[in-house]
């Protein structure tokens, strides 16, 4: 019975009547040591009829062995993994440990995991449920987080009870008020307490609920002291537990503690062992067996497995004997083949009250009994009392196992612990860097920079050197430390072997880019090509070509515009993601948006049909940029959208930032003043990323210019010219001359005019035609590209002149196709004005329908979008990481909102919403 939790105990019954009804909930449940968490999740367990129930818990002494958690939670569901897509499954098994193979993609398994969980919501309502979380190895907890997330529409309800807050809807539990404290108090002490008591209770423990149970049966007689913290009080009550049983007890439960497991057989061949003449705590784990611990367990009498196995179950019962004690204390419960201790916290003080002598014994003797390879490299490392190559050497067999799993974070702690373990400075570099290659897998990027600069330190060898900078870099320019990444690539691409060479020098390339930095990118670019060989890969010589074609059409040279061409027209049979969105955005710096498009889409499906949730963020918003720079707004926004929820989930600060400037650019169009301006543009003056603080200056801009406060657009487009002038960029692409000259007469055009003719493509020649009144010009070119938004300006613009010129009549046609342009493409500002103007021409204009797509949230556009592709529910959820019931009550909420009932008219509507801009025959001139 669960005692003064009234609101709580509401909040779950919801969740799980819910979940019973349809609808998904994750709720975390936090607080502090005692405070009732596991209470109302047993709580949750007795309410569950029904319902498929998985649980898990997390063991201090087991966060460090890989989905160890996740494998304790899907045991049950096993049997179903068959069922799950391939890639999915593959990763599943290999992640588990239930076949050979790589897991891939650290999100594979996040997606795996969805999607095993609502397969078996389709049978019956599921209730998962997690306690202790914050012990729950890290590998596990990202893929059950994963798929939490990702919950809407699925009989599924997942309760995670931990210390530390999850990026989950929190349920925040605090000590229970006097009253409720007083009754507990009484429950349990099983009789009155004198006056005064249970205030001196309450005060002593703040209402925590488990210090108040350990203290029931000693409150009467309760000191009239200051209040303790909880911890401190609820802690202590075991340890002074501990401390009152029998040595042979005592020593028994620190063994029982140290094996996270709590296998009885186990704890007992490992007591014996203890037992032995002669048994030590050395590192190795070496003792009167004649093993060392690296080739399997071997117990006392010779016999491999659990050691406990040859042994009469007398004799188990006999060692296990001092353990009773213990029971009767109320610190665990003996079962038929398990310990259980009765809290975390009673562990953790059978634990710490022994010396760390004992400690080590007794790991070292766990180590000679263990039959999981991982654990025992763990019990062999704990036992260690300084450096110990065999030990080093399992560690590393387990860390390398770890990381063929897919469990990166607990390969990374395998690894960088066989690094301290290693004596030998060169090895220990080795094992260093390779603990901060899997740290950055699993997504820990400081963690990875902290092992990369011990091995950088340590590093005699060159080609290891090259390989710990070419990592430093790599991580660097994906965490949006753009100079830094350029700096320690170039640098380290002097000691590279040629093609390698090239590799890097085309990433350090890619960070001046992103730092906005033309002659830093020219040069390392003509040193990456220059670094080419005629044996260099395919994909290095398409790197090394981008990335001189970018760098010189960004320095104003036209000579990047075939560069760029013969890099897309190498990568007909490329189905690497990370390659094709490389390419891609060669393609869009020309502005040739259908080769783009291709490109772009065939990165996203690649990387989705991989399960590579990593590699998704840079083609997503390179699509959301195309589609937002031509007539596809709407589309922009569920584009970039997913960036950004993928990029801040994989830790790429680059990604991020690009795309969220990209949706500022969109939404300011539209007048929609969001916080997403803000923060690019905090996160590129944070980080140096000035080619995104532009598309940041830039929609500031814009929103400003769609309000009509044209000092604060000047402000923001002067900005802009300032840094490009800083910078030194003269790609006429992104210059702000045009826009300034409409706004401030006086502003020189030379320059830009000299650029954009030397360019030679329309989309800036159009500009500097508009700049100039030749708007007959400007929209002959405008018809050679994709951008309808700045063809809508243009229209506008003439329709403006012509008015000002008083041919109002003439003026009408350009206003109607601006306003019709700037509907289509929900650029509210934009067409208001264009109202105003062609009211002020002796017109009154209708007012807009609002666009069909306008009502879709973005996941239901995106959802949407797939679907009208042609792909099943099934397909698109896979695509999308999601539930196939999330996608379907997504497409339902579709098809309500648009008022249609089939995939042929879902096509039919985002195709209508999509057509040309309506087009005019030429003005005469002003």
């Amino acid at each position: 019975m669960v005692i003064g939790r009234a609101e709580e105990l509401a909040r779950i019954d919801r969740l799980l009547a819910n979940a019973r009804l349809g609808t998904s909930e994750a709720l975390t449940i936090t607080g502090e040591a005692g405070i009732g968490k596991t209470a109302l999740l047993e709580y949750a367990l007795s309410s569950a009829s029904g319902m498929t129930v998985l649980r898990a818990t997390g063991v201090e002494s087991e966060s460090e062995i890989p989905f160890a958690g996740l494998l304790s939670l899907l045991r049950p569901v096993l049997d179903r993994v068959d069922t799950l897509p391939a890639p999915q499954a593959a990763a599943l098994r290999a992640a588990l440990g239930l076949a050979e193979g790589a897991a891939g993609d650290r999100f594979l398994i996040g997606a795996a995991t969805l999607t095993l969980l609502t397969a078996c919501a389709e049978q019956a309502p599921v209730l998962v449920v997690i306690d202790d979380a914050q012990w729950l190895d890290a590998s596990s907890l990202a893929a059950i987080l994963f798929a939490a997330r990702r919950l809407l529409a699925d009989a599924l309800a997942i309760l995670v009870a931990s210390r530390v807050r999850l990026d989950l809807p929190e349920l925040s539990l605090s000590g229970l008020d006097r009253a409720t404290a007083a009754a507990l108090l009484e429950r349990h002490a099983g009789r009155p307490l004198p006056p005064g008591a249970a205030d001196r209770a309450f005060e002593a423990t703040l209402g925590n609920p488990l210090a108040l149970v350990e203290l029931a049966a000693s409150a009467a007689g309760l000191a009239l002291e200051p209040a303790v913290p909880v911890r401190t009080s609820v802690e202590e009550t075991f340890a002074a537990r501990v401390r009152g049983l029998p040595e042979p007890a005592r020593r028994l439960l620190a063994l029982a503690a140290a094996d996270e497991e709590g296998d009885l057989g186990v704890i007992a061949a490992a007591a014996r062992d203890m037992a032995a003449p002669g048994v030590s705590g050395a590192a190795g784990g070496s003792g009167p067996t004649g093993t060392s611990g690296t080739n399997g367990p071997t117990g006392p009498t010779g016999t491999s497995g659990p050691a406990g196995t040859s042994g009469a179950a007398g004799g188990a019962a006999a060692v296990l004997a001092p353990l009773a004690a213990a029971e009767r204390a109320g610190l665990i419960t003996l079962a038929l083949d398990r310990v259980r201790f009765c809290h975390p916290l009673a562990r953790s003080a059978a634990y710490r009250c022994a010396a760390p002598d004992e400690r080590r014994t007794a790991h070292a003797a766990l180590a000679r009994v263990e039959p999981d390879p991982d654990r025992r490299a763990w019990h062999r490392a704990a036992a260690a009392l300084g450096p110990d190559d065999g030990v080093a050497e399992e560690l590393e067999r387990a860390g390398l196992r770890a990381r063929g799993r897919g469990a990166y974070t607990a390969a990374a702690s395998s690894l960088e612990r066989a690094a301290r373990l290693t004596a030998d400075q060169p090895r220990r570099a080795q094992r260093l860097f390779h603990a901060a290659e899997a740290a950055w897998l699993a997504g820990h990027a400081e963690r990875a920079d902290e092992r990369l600069a011990e091995a950088r330190e340590l590093c005699t060898d060159p080609p290891l050197r090259v390989e710990i900078d070419h990592l430093r870099g790599h991580a660097a320019l994906h965490g949006g430390h753009v100079q830094l990444a350029h700096n320690v690539l170039v640098a380290a691409a002097r000691e590279a072997p040629p093609e390698r060479a090239a590799e890097m020098l085309a990433q350090a390339t890619d960070a001046a880019i992103c730092a906005a930095d033309p002659a830093r990118m020219l040069a390392t670019a003509r040193a990456a090509w220059a670094a080419l060989t005629p044996a260099a890969p395919v994909r290095t010589r398409v790197r090394a070509t981008l990335a001189l074609g970018m760098a010189l059409i960004y320095n104003g040279d036209d000579a990047g515009v075939p560069l760029l061409r013969e890099a897309t027209a190498l990568l007909d049979d490329s189905s690497d993601p990370a390659l094709l969105a490389a390419a891609a955005t060669g393609a869009l710096w020309l502005r040739e948006a259908e080769r783009g498009r291709e490109l772009i889409q065939r990165a996203t499906e690649t990387a989705r049909r991989q399960g590579a949730v990593g590699e998704l963020p840079l083609p997503l918003w390179l699509a959301a940029r195309d589609a937002a720079t031509s007539d596809r707004p709407h589309v922009a926004v569920a584009l970039y959208e997913e960036a950004i929820r993928l990029a801040r989930e994989t830790g790429q600060a680059t990604n991020l930032c690009a795309a969220l400037a990209g949706l500022a650019c969109v939404e300011a169009r539209q007048g929609r003043e969001t916080p997403h301006a803000a923060e690019a543009l905090q996160l590129a003056r944070q980080r140096g990323l000035a080619f995104f603080e532009l598309w940041a200056l830039d929609a500031h801009a814009e929103l400003e210019l769609g309000r009509g406060n044209l000092d604060a657009a000047i402000t923001h487009l002067t900005a802009k010219q300032h840094l490009l002038d800083d910078r030194g960029i003269a790609d006429p692409d992104v210059s702000p001359a045009p826009e300034l000259a409409g706004l401030v007469p006086e502003t020189p055009l030379d320059a830009f005019a000299a650029a954009a003719q030397a360019k030679g493509q329309p989309w800036s020649l159009a500009r500097l035609a508009r700049a100039r009144g030749d708007y007959d010009a400007a929209l002959a070119l405008h018809a050679h590209t994709p951008d309808r938004f700045e063809t809508a300006r243009t229209l506008l613009a003439q329709g403006e002149a012509l008015r000002r010129a008083k041919r109002r009549s003439q003026a009408r046609e350009p206003l109607r196709a601006a306003i019709a342009a700037f509907d289509a493409l929900g650029a509210v500002p934009w067409a208001e004005r264009a109202r105003r103007e062609l009211q002020a021409s002796g017109e009154t204009a209708r007012r807009r329908t609002p666009l069909t797509l306008d009502a879709l949230t973005p996941r239901e556009l995106q959802v949407a979008l797939i679907l009208a592709e042609g792909h099943t529910i099934r397909e698109a959820a896979g695509k999308l990481f999601l539930s196939p019931k999330t996608v379907d009550h997504h497409l339902q909420s579709v098809y309500r909102k648009l008022a249609i009932d089939s995939r042929t008219a879902l096509a039919r509507v985002l195709t209508q919403d999509q057509d040309p801009l309506p087009m005019r025959a030429p003005q005469p001139q002003i």
